[in-house]
């Protein structure tokens, strides 16, 4: 970007991730722990916020992902570099499933749209 001239104003980052971390039944704040650590060397960068859209269900073994969830709510909580971007994907049924764990795209859409919206909260106004 910069042998280009593009000056970026801000830097974010979306985070989806977590349904292997529950399968382990890691605990919560090994997770939330893992998590801050992810992204200190990008914030150090320039990085100014992470949203974090919560995994949603895992088909058949109700309450896998709770602790998963649980740790990224605490953390973006606790921590002013993150926000909760969605919950979408565990208040949707199991139909928007494409396998055990993983969504189609409508279900990402709907994550999406929410994570877009409280993104833009964080945009201040150039005009």
């Amino acid at each position: 970007c910069k042998a280009n001239h593009i000056n970026i104003r801000r830097k974010y980052v979306v985070w989806l991730q977590g349904e292997t971390d529950g399968v382990a039944n890691m605990d919560v704040n090994t997770y939330k722990t893992g998590l801050s650590n992810t992204f200190t060397r990008l914030f150090v960068k320039g990085l100014d916020q992470v949203f974090v859209i919560t995994i949603g269900q895992y088909a058949g073994l109700p309450g896998t992902y709770d602790k998963v969830n649980e740790a990224a709510k605490q953390l973006c909580a606790d921590d002013p570099r993150f926000s909760l971007g969605s919950e979408a994907l565990s208040q949707l049924p199991a139909t928007y499933l494409t396998d055990g764990c993983h969504y189609n795209q409508a279900a990402l859409n709907i994550a999406g749209s929410q994570c877009g919206s409280v993104a833009a909260r964080y945009v201040p106004a150039f005009w």
